[in-house]
């Protein structure tokens, strides 16, 4: 018989993501979250966890999710194990590319806290053979996260925003020293911009979130040259004070 949907490892190397996914996860979807902050580290979990889902994060060190999904399919315990994708390149191409690997589903990042218990379910609802098992309710919600405690996360983003836009400027700064030439720099802005990208709009910081995705695609080019070219230093600098500008101010209160 098909199991329900009680037990989710969730893979996710950036701590305020996983922080308030999980919140939500358990509070309103009332699941029960094992999380793991590398592909690596679930690998490690994957024999005893115990999960009737896998939700995986794409872009991380280390193992991507991709691999990280191509090591638990050789753990006879997450062999069969569905797995839904979440990226912040959610591109139909990527998409297509992210299903053809066996995904049920790919969750686009930035994503809504509050609706996310419910995309799971609708997803794990909808996947081949649903129909067939036996109905029975979902696990019962614990006592919804207060608005306390989303307040905390999101006011936590916020005190920590202005370090993490420093240290991409910082990174920039080393780049533009080295005329576009430090490998090293490169894929850290990268990924630093990746991180922005994918939870900006989440905090609600829409415009960050957007010009910092278009920072971080703008250099995806480079990234195997570890070369930005001199002619391109000046429209990027011009991106990234986009992105420090949108960094001041939220899109919507927390």
């Amino acid at each position: 018989m098909a199991r329900d949907l009680k037990r989710i490892l969730y893979v996710e190397d950036e701590t305020d993501i996983q922080t308030i996914a999980v919140t939500v996860l358990e509070g309103i979807g009332g699941y029960t979250v094992i999380t793991c902050s590398s592909g690596a580290q679930a690998v490690a979990a994957a024999a005893s966890a115990d999960a009737d889902l896998i939700l995986l994060d794409v872009m991380m060190p280390g193992l991507d999710g991709p691999t990280t999904l191509k090591a638990l399919r050789e753990i006879p315990q997450t062999a069969s194990t569905p797995v839904v994708f979440m990226t912040a390149k959610a591109q139909p191409n990527e998409i297509v590319h992210l299903r053809s690997l066996g995904a049920l589903d790919v969750i686009s990042k930035p994503f809504d806290p509050m609706t996310l218990p419910g995309e799971i379910g609708e997803i794990w609802r909808s996947r081949p053979n649903a129909d067939k098992q036996t109905p029975s309710e979902q696990p019962a919600p614990s006592a919804p996260p207060p608005d306390t405690a989303l307040a905390a996360l999101y006011g936590r983003y916020t005190a920590d925003l202005p370090g993490n836009i420093d240290e991409i400027d910082a990174l920039w700064a080393r780049l533009l020293s080295g005329s576009g030439n430090d490998p090293l720099a490169l894929k850290s802005l990268h990924r630093a911009l990746h991180s922005i990208a994918g939870s900006g709009e989440t905090f609600g910081y829409t415009r960050l979130g957007q010009s910092a995705q278009a920072l971080e695609l703008a250099l995806e080019p480079f990234l195997k040259s570890v070369i930005v070219p001199g002619e391109m230093l000046e429209p990027l600098s011009s991106m990234l004070d986009r992105v420090k500008r949108a960094a001041k101010t939220p899109d919507r209160p927390a």
